[in-house]
């Protein structure tokens, strides 16, 4: 009995369902083949759930591999090719309970050879793979097991035909001017690239359902003894996320060419409400190419917007096409590939984990300590973490050492902090090891050298938009209201500016913002409604104010948010130092990996000026007898001393007695962020 029928069958049983994330059901790979055995763990259970694995040579060219659970292992087939099946033992050869192995075919392990790889697992809602056997009858049905309406399919023929087959597309969105339905058309490729076309011996001109599609007679769909394969994708359709949520991952949709040809200063937005991790992409209505591009290459203007073609056997490419963003993405040229006016541009996005619909419990699957290894590499990475790295922090223990700011979006373009108005922020360049790792980052960096890495989800997340001059809200995904954000215009030599929920000891908070430099931090809670407009954020979006610093007409700004509020994870507040006279302990109801605080009233009420930021971690000892802190708004290197003076338990911490520390003075008030 075939995995589809099978599913149908614990349906129709009543099956329980389950908490579903997309971690549970897609995962995007990196990597260098050796040219032998290689196991991919991410996660996904392809060995009891079915699904396909679609590697790409992404460093040189060659083909695209396909391999699904359907066909079975060592079976490959190439969206740039319209040729049938290939077996090949150096292929795919297993899929896991949580992940894949392959071994050393040119299209997936290839000694040397630099690869991207995308895990797509058989989920209602999300997607599923199924094949059947042509009949050559007009009305042919194929049952399938995705629950709901497909949004695309792609079909493939590929054994017992006579010669090679094309792919075949059916989209959702195809000809949507045009007096007929989207079922009446079809975009063929592999090996050359057609527009969409009326053809009613592909769909039969029927509308797929949420139980099966209907096919026609024509050669690349129905052909009488012909074996084929389909992948439908879902649309919008709900059924992921934690407890009481209930989001889509996976959208299927079309825009139209507007009459202004958008560029990289006037850009087309396509606004999803989240950031994608995986995009398909064409315009549907001419003879080009089909784009594909991914979050972990990091496609936008910081990075190269690197993206591959899917009816071709090119790797990366570089040019300004498409830039992804954090709530979609966007059209940044007038290529005819990517835009035309009034012509239907159509796409596939597979949403990426956040706050809502991403996997994690534990304080270790968002955040991570390191130091550097020396790496230099693109197979390892400098930094190890336990999760992909989305947003960091790094600077050496050395003296004079500059603090580095990043993220994934942004590439190679680190930032410095700077730490007096005279050390401003300066872009850097520092590799995240792009595509080549998909835990950890960074190449060449010495155990000198320590970096604090996050993963986008619950506790933390990162972005980009385009300033507009005027007050705008910026959304994000933490599923939370933001305690702590970071913002910064990208191209100002200005302090980046900081919001925390208890600035102003709570009160309006959002009227206010610190710096992170010197010799202005936190300068008083400077009141001014550039920074945040006045407007406190909100568990969807923060909002910016007028600001050049944050916010200036038609340049990139960048951002990072750490949650106020996560039960068990994270947490924002606001104490009063005792001076160590007795112990004083703060409740956070988890034991901290992440310490961070920041003075900003004195003993006697006054508002301080110049207080430090003080970062401790449990990497270099935090609750043990070396409790080191760094200066974030310094570059004096922390040495190796410290004292027991800080102890931690599975409830907060405590400032133990009989020590003074300056974030721990009598009567002072410090505003705090803690990370399990």
């Amino acid at each position: 009995m075939d995995q589809t029928t099978q599913r149908l069958m614990m349906g129709a049983a009543g099956a329980g369902e389950k908490t579903l994330y997309v971690d549970d059901v897609f995962a995007i790979d990196s990597w260098v083949g050796d040219g032998g055995t290689q196991t991919k763990t991410n996660g996904i259970d392809l060995a009891g759930e079915g699904g396909l694995v679609w590697s790409k040579r992404v460093v040189g060219n060659h083909e695209h591999g396909l391999y699904d659970t359907e066909r079975g292992v060592q079976k490959r087939l190439s969206t740039d090719s319209q040729s049938l099946q290939e077996s090949d033992s150096n292929g795919l050869t297993s899929f896991n309970s949580n992940g894949f192995t392959h071994s050393s075919a040119d299209d997936i392990g290839g000694n040397g050879d630099t690869y991207a790889g995308y895990t797509f697992r058989k989920c209602p809602k999300f997607f599923t793979v199924v094949k059947y056997t042509g009949n050559g009858t007009a009305g042919h049905q194929v049952a399938h097991d995705l629950e709901v309406t497909p949004g695309s399919i792609f079909v493939k023929g590929y054994d017992n035909a006579s010669g090679n087959r094309k792919w075949a597309w059916y989209h959702r969105g195809a000809a949507s001017r045009e007096p007929y339905p989207p079922e009446d058309y079809s975009k063929e490729f592999g090996s050359g690239h057609h527009a969409y076309v009326n053809a009613h011996f592909a769909w039969n001109d029927t509308a797929p359902t949420s139980t099966h599609f209907t096919l026609g007679t024509g050669q690349a769909y129905n052909q009488n003894g012909v074996d084929y394969v389909a992948y439908l994708f879902a649309h919008n359709c709900g059924g992921f996320g934690g407890e009481d949520v209930n989001e889509s991952i996976v959208t299927c949709g079309r825009i139209l060419g507007r009459s202004s040809a958008p560029s990289t200063s006037n850009p087309y937005k396509v606004n999803l409400g989240w950031q994608p991790q995986f995009l398909i992409y064409c315009n549907a209505e001419e003879s080009s190419d089909i784009l594909m591009l991914d979050s972990l290459r990091a496609c936008s203007r910081w990075s190269g917007y690197k993206y591959t073609y899917i009816d071709s056997t090119n790797g990366n490419q570089s040019n300004a096409r498409l830039e992804l963003m954090s709530d979609g993405f966007q059209i940044v040229s007038n290529n005819v590939e990517v835009h035309e006016n009034s012509r239907d541009l159509l796409y596939i996005a597979i949403r990426a984990p956040d706050g809502l619909v991403g996997k994690g419990k534990e304080g270790s699957d968002f955040f991570s300590v390191d130091s550097g290894n020396n790496s230099s590499t693109y197979s390892e990475p400098a930094f190890d973490s336990t999760h992909l790295v989305d947003g960091v922090l790094m600077r050496s223990s050395s003296d004079n050492s500059s603090w580095y700011i990043g993220q994934r979006t942004l590439n190679k373009k680190l930032t410095t902090i700077g730490t007096s108005n005279s050390d401003h922020p300066v872009q850097g360049n520092e590799d995240w090891c792009d595509y080549f790792s998909a835990k950890g980052w960074g190449q060449s960096r010495s155990s000198t050298y320590t970096s604090w890495m996050w993963k986008r989800g619950k506790t933390y997340d990162q972005g980009t938009f385009i300033g507009n001059g005027s007050s705008q809200q910026v959304y994000h995904k933490l599923g939370s209201v933001p305690g702590m954000l970071w913002v910064r215009n990208y191209g100002s030599s200005d302090a980046w500016r900081v919001y925390h929920s208890h600035l102003n000891q709570g009160t309006n908070p959002q009227n206010y913002y610190l710096q992170l430099n010197g010799n202005n931090n936190p300068n008083g809670r400077v009141d001014d409604s550039g920074a945040w407009n006045d407007t406190a954020p909100t568990a969807s979006h923060f909002t910016v104010g007028s600001s050049n610093n944050v916010n200036q007409n038609g340049d990139p700004s960048y951002w990072h948010a750490w949650a106020a509020d996560v039960t068990g994870l994270c947490k924002t507040g606001i104490y009063t130092g005792n001076g160590g006279s007795s112990a004083h302990t703060i409740d956070l109801g988890f034991q901290p990996r992440f310490w961070f605080v920041a003075a900003t009233y004195e003993d006697n009420g006054n508002i301080l000026t110049g207080g430090d930021w003080y970062l401790y971690d449990y990497f270099r000892g935090l609750g043990g007898s070396s409790n080191n802190p760094v200066r974030l708004n310094s570059k004096d290197g922390w040495g190796s001393g410290g004292n027991s003076s800080i102890s931690i338990s599975s409830t907060g911490l405590t400032y133990n007695q009989g020590i003074e520390r300056p974030d721990n003075r009598d009567d002072y008030k410090y505003i705090y962020f803690a990370h399990a």
